[in-house]
């Protein structure tokens, strides 16, 4: 995606640029990103999660979007509940 910023809004030339995150952006994604585990960064390049944000072509932020469980460690109960089938009608335990 580029953005072009009008030109009598603002008095010199400047392009916005928000492109998907790639493995060439890692080094940069890191100095500004230090909550990211490099798995979580494999993900979010892959999955498309992740964009970097240039500013005249120099890198100058990055946005990312997840879920509250994708950095969140929580255990999942095996059975969470029982479901009983009686007769047609099901039955929450």
């Amino acid at each position: 995606m580029r953005i072009l910023v009008d030109a009598d809004a603002c008095p010199v030339d400047v392009m916005l640029e928000i492109r998907y995150v790639t493995k060439l952006d890692e080094p940069f994604w890191f100095t500004l990103d230090k909550h990211l585990c490099k798995n979580e960064f494999a993900l979010k390049t892959r999955d498309k999660r992740g964009y970097v944000i240039y500013l005249n072509g120099n890198p100058v932020g990055v946005m990312r979007y997840n879920l509250f469980w994708d950095n969140t460690p929580f255990e999942q109960p095996q059975e969470m509940f029982k479901i009983k089938v009686l007769g047609g009608q099901c039955n929450v335990i």
